[in-house]
């Protein structure tokens, strides 16, 4: 062969290789693919767990008529839980901690609790009208009016209202509304 021909040539191979430059990844192996099913299986669970907690987290809740939760009050010092009954005297707008907030009193049978309320309240909130709120005890007394001036006040953050659909289709609370609006007067 001439030396032109074998130019030729090795210039065609040297065209047609098309073996590539880098290596190819190997099949995994089982161990490998054993751990990241592992990691899915384990990050599923996660997302669940957390979905779960978060669904359940209100129904976790304890709920107290407004004299049950001052007689445990030692007990729901700083948890969380729901209290209920029925607005004894107008909301005053104020401030407490440099928030602005809703300060009134619930009553129940006879037991009145000083409410320092965080947020917008539903529409229909007014005296007379039975509550249910989410929050906690808090030591000390909360911004005027003080009505049980017993150095308690309830800090809620989430209020519902006999008339709000919420109300009345959350847990079946068309008992407790029975009860709030018998024991929710203060004599």
């Amino acid at each position: 062969m001439d030396d032109a021909a074998a130019g030729t040539e090795q210039k065609a191979t040297q065209e047609t290789d098309l073996s590539p430059l880098t290596p190819r990844p190997g099949p995994r192996s089982a161990r490998a693919r054993r751990s990241v099913a592992a990691l899915v299986v384990v990050a599923v669970a996660a997302a669940v767990s957390l979905l779960v907690t978060n669904l359940l987290g209100d129904a976790s809740l304890f709920f107290y008529n407004a004299d049950e939760a001052v007689e445990r009050r030692d007990e729901l010092a700083g948890k969380r839980f729901t209290l209920q009954g029925t607005p004894v005297t107008a909301p005053v707008d104020t401030f407490f901690h440099d928030r602005p907030v809703l300060a009134f009193g619930v009553g129940f049978n006879g037991v009145v609790v000083d409410v320092v309320h965080t947020g917008d309240p539903p529409e229909l909130f007014q005296p007379g009208v039975p509550v249910v709120l989410e929050g906690a005890w808090r030591l000390g007394p909360g911004p005027g009016p003080v009505i049980a001036d017993d150095g308690w006040h309830f800090a809620s953050d989430r209020m519902l209202v006999k008339h709000d659909n919420d109300y009345r289709e959350r847990d079946n609370y068309t008992e407790r509304i029975s009860e709030a609006e018998e024991g929710g007067t203060i004599p």
